[in-house]
């Protein structure tokens, strides 16, 4: 999996589950991003990891997460021996 890529979870106002996104956007630019969306309650576009296009309305937006994409074990190998 690619270290690059940052996971981003994002709350909206009267909607009980989060829109989460993979991309490769950086971290800090992205936080940027929503920041100023939502303080100024304008709308965002952002890329995910697939190149779409993803567009938000800051002012319905209760909050971000926004962290390293952690890799996922599968199988046996994911196991960690005692």
């Amino acid at each position: 999996m690619d270290s690059s890529k940052i996971s981003i979870e994002i709350g909206f106002k009267k909607i009980d589950r989060p829109l989460t996104i993979v991309s490769s956007e950086d971290a800090k630019v992205v936080t940027d991003l929503l920041h100023a969306a939502m303080k100024d309650e304008t709308i965002v576009e952002l890329t995910d990891a697939k190149g779409r296009a993803v567009i938000l309305d800051g002012s319905s937006v209760t909050y971000v997460i926004v962290g390293k994409q952690e890799e996922h074990r599968m199988g046996f190998g994911g196991i960690e021996k005692v």
